[in-house]
């Protein structure tokens, strides 16, 4: 939690589970609720070859992600871990550490939670991700996410540096 100046606190809460909401119990001071856990499938590594398989390229694909939004200058590296406390260290590490200390000795389910967790810049990407019914289904749509996010950061790349070269000829390589 944070606190912050006004005494208020900000408090970040992580699910362990999939859960359906069956009845709110309290609104205030916070909520409240009777909750049935959900099955997910492909809880534990190495039970499922397929599962193991899309979280690892999932791994890769936001790896790359960062590495672009480093790049350009989307993400600053003394920003991919803050410091407890929240404020940045100083020369941070690079989105190799980033993502191994984000799934190191993680399921294919939790890794599908890790990487959903990470778009709360898009809220309607990370709702779609994290209600998915099962691990598989919700790597493969964190793969179309995180693929089509790194297809447009190139597409970006590609157009900052045509015209910072003073290009805009229209003609060019494809």
């Amino acid at each position: 939690h944070t606190q912050l100046k006004d005494g208020r606190l900000l408090v970040e809460s992580t699910g362990g589970e999939r859960f359906k909401i069956l009845d709110l119990v309290a609104a205030a001071p916070v909520v409240v609720a009777d909750v049935q856990t959900l099955p997910d499938g492909a809880g534990v590594a190495g039970e499922d070859p397929t599962a193991d398989a899309l979280a690892a390229a999932v791994a890769a694909a936001f790896t790359d992600l960062l590495r672009l939004n480093l790049r350009l200058g989307l993400v600053k590296r003394s920003a991919l871990l803050a410091k407890p406390g929240g404020e940045f260290a100083p020369s941070g590490p690079g989105p190799d550490e980033v993502v191994a200390a984000g799934l190191a000795g993680k399921s294919p389910a939790a890794v599908s939670w890790w990487v959903g967790s990470h778009f709360a810049d898009s809220p309607a990407h990370q709702q779609a991700l994290l209600q998915e019914d099962d691990t598989r289904t919700r790597l493969r749509a964190s793969l179309e996410v995180l693929a089509g996010s790194a297809r447009y950061l190139r597409a970006r790349a590609a157009v900052e540096g045509a015209l910072a070269g003073g290009g805009g000829g229209g003609g060019g390589e494809g």
